[in-house]
């Protein structure tokens, strides 16, 4: 009974070796499949409201006739103009002067000191229309008048707040033309003046 237990052991052993053989390779095949690609994380963006300038000075001057208290005045002006972002807005900051004479009969002469700002409209066209405010002082000096071939002593300078609004606009890269309007030492002032950037 023995010999026939072992026998049959043996026997059923030898029959299901193939299988457990195929079970077990079934058992440690393993299917592999590559990884999927991980996208990389977007970068930071960084948004910030600051305020910042160029590093250049523009250079301009300007040519005018105009009028302050009803006496024309033939002039110059002169600024220099740095770029300025301020809030995501542009626009352009600086100091303006100049030289303004008198051409009626009493001789005068002015000569403005102000800080400025201009601000140009977006335009896609080559006209790029701007509004700028002048604020400052203006130094005025009116001669002695000579009236029948007296003179009379009214000879004066004064020191006086000035305040302009100009609007414009760029024509080209360089030139400008603008309407300066406002108080220049105590009057009022218009002054049409045709300019150049440098």
């Amino acid at each position: 009974m023995f010999k026939q237990t072992l026998l049959s052991l043996v026997l059923i052993l030898s029959v299901c070796q193939p299988t457990f053989a195929a079970t077990k390779k079934k058992k440690t095949t393993v299917k592999t499949e590559a990884p999927a690609a991980v996208a990389a994380p977007a970068p930071a963006i960084e948004q910030t409201s600051t305020s910042s300038s160029s590093n250049g000075w523009t250079p301009s001057a300007s040519f005018g006739l105009g009028s302050i208290e009803s006496n024309f005045n033939l002039g110059v002006m002169g600024s220099f103009m740095t770029d300025v972002t301020l809030q995501d807005t542009s626009f352009r900051a600086g100091v303006k002067t100049g030289f303004l004479l008198g051409l009626g009969d009493v001789g005068t002469w002015v000569i403005p000191v102000m800080g400025s700002a201009t601000y140009t409209f977006p335009n896609g066209g080559s006209l790029s229309p701007y509004i700028g405010v002048d604020l400052g002082i203006g130094i005025a000096h009116v001669n002695d008048i000579t009236v029948g071939g007296v003179t009379l002593n009214t000879s004066s300078t004064n020191v006086k707040f000035a305040a302009l609004i100009y609007p414009g606009a760029k024509i080209t890269d360089t030139i400008y033309a603008e309407l300066p309007f406002g108080s220049m030492s105590g009057g009022f002032i218009i002054f049409p003046s045709v300019g150049m950037r440098f």
